[in-house]
This record gives C-alpha cells, sequence and structure tokens, in this order.
C-alpha cells in the first residue's frame, strides 16, 4: 500500500506536532508493505521519512526538481539520502499530480498551500483522503472548503483527530 503524507512543509513545529508525527510513523510501522510517499520536502513529511527510515519502512521522494543536485539545493528539500527510492519532476505542480495519482490514498495534516492544491488533486483524481484533525492549517478547514465548493465527493474523505482512526479508515477503503 502507496500512502502518499501532505503536509506542511515548514520546519518549526509544536511539540504537539512532532508528538503526533511520531505516533503515526510507529503505527504505519506496522501495515504490511506500506509505502511512505512525500514530496521530498522539510516540515512534517521530512520528520515523518526520517522517522520511517529508522524503522526501516519504505519511502518514495517525488521531488519537485528535475535531478539530484537541483533537490538537494533547495533549502525546503529533505536530502535524498533519506529516501529508498526517489522520482523526479520539472515544478511542484507535475510534482503533485504524479505523486497523487501513484498513490493508494492519502493522509493530510495540518499543511499550507501546498497541501490545499494536493488536497483538491487527489479530490478531483478520486482517492481516499484521510484528514487528521486540529494539527492546524489546511486540514483544519478542509470540511469547509468542501461545503463551500458546492461540489459532492461521497465516501471520499474521512475526519478524525485521532491518527490512528484515519489510517484505519485509509486501510480499510484500500482492500
Amino acid at each position: 500500500m502507496k500512502i502518499a503524507v501532505i503536509s506542511s512543509a515548514e520546519i518549526s513545529m509544536s511539540n504537539k506536532i512532532i508528538t503526533l508525527v511520531q505516533e503515526i510513523v510507529l503505527f504505519l510501522s506496522k501495515i504490511p508493505n506500506i509505502k511512505i510517499i512525500t514530496g521530498g520536502c522539510l516540515g512534517v513529511p521530512g520528520l515523518l521519512v526520517k522517522k520511517a527510515k529508522q524503522l526501516e519502512i519504505n519511502t518514495i521522494a517525488y521531488s519537485p526538481d528535475r535531478d539530484g543536485d537541483k533537490h538537494n539545493k533547495r533549502s525546503d528539500n529533505l536530502a535524498l539520502c533519506y529516501f529508498n527510492e526517489i522520482k523526479h519532476f520539472s515544478g511542484l505542480t507535475a510534482r503533485s499530480l504524479a505523486m497523487i495519482k501513484d498513490a493508494d490514498c492519502i493522509l493530510m495534516l495540518n499543511g499550507r498551500i501546498g497541501t490545499l492544491s494536493e488536497f483538491t488533486i487527489a479530490l478531483e483524481e478520486g482517492k481516499r483522503i484521510g484528514i487528521i484533525t486540529n494539527t492546524g492549517g489546511v486540514s483544519d478547514h478542509a470540511q469547509y472548503i468542501l461545503k463551500v465548493a458546492k461540489k459532492e465527493f461521497p465516501n471520499q474523505t474521512f475526519f478524525s483527530s485521532k491518527p490512528k482512526e484515519v489510517i484505519n479508515w485509509l486501510i480499510s477503503q484500500s482492500e
């Protein structure tokens, strides 16, 4: 199962978010054949990938840069040595679309404009999206965004402040 984690690349994180990320990785480590996909950035996805590497979980970077040299020169990217597999794209939009299409499901928490963009791409691509609420950022506004969008996405999203509930829902929808 490939799970794309969409979240903020912001490097300053609260202790609550750091603890939450650790809880998420420990729970994901119990899922057989799990692969974690991120956009190769720092912040929450970067911390999650670093913890995943410690637990020997396979990770895939979808870099918005055309090669490893460009990727490693960007200040908001995680070093590629943390990933088992790397895919390069030219630009954030191409990267995000490929990442979402390749994922079996999406796990979303906190986030900024990039997370919002990936959320809407995932909706339009018909992906199942588990949103961990009370984490700040756009995740706490996703239900409102769906309401004002005035478009139905039945059985495609699940909201909870409990990471295990969200991940269990994603697993149950992927079986």
